[in-house]
């Protein structure tokens, strides 16, 4: 409470001898949350009753923001009390723009007194939604997501409790991003003029305006067109968004990236003053927020008997190996798959009727396959009869034609027939699936894979006779000069795109846990943008990491190998 004397002054007619007067208000208060209550009082002098008195409040550039008049009359008790509701002479709320605010009161035309009132930014807190079990970390699978931002701003009322402030101020939102971030130009280039890094690209736009909550949320403003700084202003409608300023934030897309998200609000929007007049401001400041990419597995499916992947493929046993290359692999809960597509060989499928076509009956020749008695003779002949050598050529290649149609029709089955079975099977996306096997030529564990068809009526096939399996999308094949009547290739496992893999029964634990860090290896590129391994079925010409074509690789990714899965050009 402060008072001060009064003399003898005359106050239009009335006479005010000896006394004393005080104003009183809180120190602080918060606009739209609480009325400013000034309350004044004259004692211990001559009946006031009738004198003028008025009251001023101006913000700190001196410009009034209320005045009565001079018209209050003090009431009877010689005490009263005016109510400002905290709005200005337009009937808006006032801000911390303007802050602080004098109180004045004046009687007649000798006796002021002072206060001071702060309407003050307390705090801010900054909090960003994040897509990923990673702690700190942004998800970035797809290179365009954007990270929602939201700065909430307080201020203290009358009773120092932190309320959400309801008057606009602009929150300035900026970034620092890690010294070790990859150059835009050392990352991949998933589309044409599109690529994952962004550092060193001084045209690059990190900020946008969030409309997702509020239409409000449009107020926004920069200084350099969003690219790495921006101003937002808080909402001020009642409801669960009062107070905050929303953004959007897209950061770089290769794992490891680091970013820090700073929100201030600024001297000239706080209105903050400290000690001889110096501006402050009050910041809200994010973790170091590292970019990971994620491969997830949301599904086991395993056919009956068969618990080979659900055993090996836990996160606990795979996700070390994708840690380093800032990729967080997932994978969920097993699901038993029935018991009529749990069949021998999903390429032998044809469909619920029919689980497994009699491999017996695929792989005998057709009549168009099978080379005729006079082309064995000529293909097989040793002796030197000029003649006879002139036909062995051509022979050998019809025979060769032969073989490879015969091996095609039974690739191109088996293709059909596995994407068929998990089509029919009900397999979804992203999902590691445990088989028995692929099929006779593609699983010797089997025990179907040899054939006799071939053999020409000797005891082996011939070693000219060689056909190529398993077709490319370049009209080539991926393997090459294979015996038809021996196994064509030996797979631990299959990507099928979208996700999915199948991993067949037979191989030891070690080798399982292999295929799947390799297979998954393979689908990333279902989950996220990377350049391919090698040219060859997205492998790794090393036998260093678990890239290479074969479980002969290493059992870690090499540094080439992080750096693909990163996003980075290696």
């Amino acid at each position: 409470m402060c008072r001060v004397r009064i003399g003898r002054v005359r106050v239009g007619e009335v006479v005010v001898v000896d006394g004393s007067a005080s104003l009183n208000c809180p120190s602080r208060f918060a606009p739209g949350h609480e009325n400013l209550n000034i309350e004044y009082e004259f004692r211990r002098g001559e009946s006031l009753q009738g004198a003028p008195v008025s009251l001023t409040i101006k913000d700190k550039d001196n410009a009034i923001v209320l005045d009565t008049g001079g018209v209050l009359a003090l009431a009877g008790d010689r005490r009263a009390v005016r109510v400002w509701d905290g709005r200005d002479t337009r009937g808006q709320l006032v801000t911390p723009t303007k802050s602080p605010y004098t109180v004045t009161l004046t009687v007649g035309r000798a006796l002021t007194r002072t206060r001071t009132v702060e309407v003050k930014v307390n705090s801010i807190s900054l909090w960003h939604r994040t897509n990923s079990f990673v702690t700190d970390s942004i998800m970035m699978n797809i290179p365009t997501n954007m990270l929602d931002l939201a700065a909430t701003v307080f201020i203290k009322d009358s009773n120092n409790v932190n309320r959400r402030i309801k008057t606009p101020v602009d929150v300035h939102f900026s970034f620092e991003e890690d010294a070790n971030n990859t150059a835009k130009t050392s990352s991949y280039e998933y589309s044409p003029g599109h690529r994952l890094g962004m550092k060193g690209d001084a045209a690059e736009v990190y900020w946008e305006r969030n409309a997702t909550y509020h239409p409000d949320a449009a107020h926004t403003n920069s200084d350099n067109g969003y690219r790495t700084t921006c101003r937002v202003r808080t909402l001020t409608a009642d409801g669960g968004d009062q107070g905050k300023a929303f953004i959007k934030f897209k950061p770089s897309g290769v794992g490891g990236d680091k970013f820090r998200l700073t929100a201030r609000v600024l001297a000239a929007d706080s209105g903050v003053v400290g000690a001889g007049g110096a501006r402050q401001e009050v910041t809200a400041q994010s973790n170091w927020l590292t970019v990971w990419r994620q491969v997830s597995f949301s599904n086991i499916y395993e056919m009956q008997g068969e618990n080979h992947v659900s055993r090996n493929a836990t996160r606990a046993i795979i996700s070390p190996v994708y840690d380093p290359a800032f990729v967080d692999y997932r994978a969920g809960a097993a699901t038993a798959i029935d018991a009529t597509h749990s069949v021998k060989y999903i390429g032998l499928w044809r469909n619920s009727a029919t689980p497994q076509e009699n491999w017996a009956t695929v792989k005998t020749k057709t009549a168009a396959e099978t080379p005729t008695a006079e082309e064995i003779a000529n293909a097989t002949y040793t002796g030197a009869d000029a003649a006879r050598v002139a036909l062995v050529a051509p022979a050998r290649t019809a025979i060769n034609n032969k073989a490879q149609a015969w091996a095609s029709r039974i690739d191109n089955a088996f293709h059909a027939a596995h994407r068929t079975w998990v089509t029919d099977t009900g397999i979804p996306n992203n999902t590691l699936v445990a088989i028995k096997y692929y099929h006779p030529k593609y699983s010797p564990g089997g025990g179907d894979s040899v054939t006799t068809e071939w053999n020409l009526g000797g005891a082996s096939t011939p070693a000219w006779l060689r056909v190529n399996v398993f077709p490319n999308s370049s009209g080539g094949h991926y393997y090459t000069n294979r015996d038809p009547d021996a196994a064509w290739v030996s797979w631990g496992g299959l990507s099928h795109g979208n996700g999915i893999i199948t991993v067949p029964k037979g191989n030891p634990d070690a080798e399982v846990k292999q295929v799947v860090r390799h297979e998954s290896g393979h689908a990333t590129q279902s989950f996220f943008r990377r350049q391919d391994f090698g040219p060859s079925l997205d492998h790794s010409a090393s036998n260093a990491g678990i890239m290479y074509y074969t479980t002969a690789g290493g059992t870690t990714f090499t540094e080439r190998e992080k750096k693909i899965l990163r996003g980075i050009v290696p």
